[in-house]
């Protein structure tokens, strides 16, 4: 609500002048009027009020604390906006970061399905060949991948297996 700076100047006795009654002074402000100390940066908190309207405000504020000739000069403005921007920068990186984690998650299911599609082809065929017994299915064999080379190779021991129990059958069938 305050554009203004509020000003304060303190005397070496650690007294202020009549118009500077809205900024508390403390230790170290008096130790740089007497010429103990430099001058200094900080962030302070004050209840500031609004001479029009006589309504009181606590005032996040930046001071400085600066040594002149007969005292020290203090100079305190309202830096409660930069609360509110970070605050509404906080809301716009956690959206932005949930947004990204959504879409990564969305690629990665992508991603996995379509690379785990193969491992599901040649699982559906070997419980196919479980239930049924029969070994003359073939899983798709497709890429130069070690999917691949695992389904060639699925594949071909199902080859193996169906001609062993066509052998078997045929000595069957020639004994009888």
């Amino acid at each position: 609500p305050f554009q203004q700076d509020f000003v304060a100047k303190v005397l070496p006795d650690g007294e202020r002048t009549p118009d500077s009654d809205q900024l508390h002074i403390d230790p170290q402000i008096q130790a740089v009027a007497a010429g103990l100390r430099r001058g200094f940066f900080r962030n302070t908190t004050f209840t500031a009020i609004e001479t029009s309207s006589g309504r009181k405000f606590v005032l996040h504020a930046r001071e400085r604390v600066l040594p002149v000739t007969g005292g020290a000069v203090v100079v305190a403005r309202d830096i409660g906006y930069i609360d509110r921007d970070l605050d509404r920068l906080r809301l716009v990186l956690v959206l932005v970061s949930l947004g990204g984690i959504a879409v990564a998650a969305a690629v990665g299911a992508l991603v996995s399905g379509a690379t785990l599609a193969p491992v599901r082809r040649l699982t559906a065929a070997a419980e196919r060949i479980a239930e049924t017994g029969e070994p003359s299915e073939r899983v798709p064999e497709g890429g130069r991948d070690e999917l691949a080379r695992l389904g060639a190779s699925f594949n071909t021991m199902l080859a193996s297996l169906e001609e062993s129990l066509e052998m078997q059958r045929r000595f069957v069938a020639d004994a009888s």
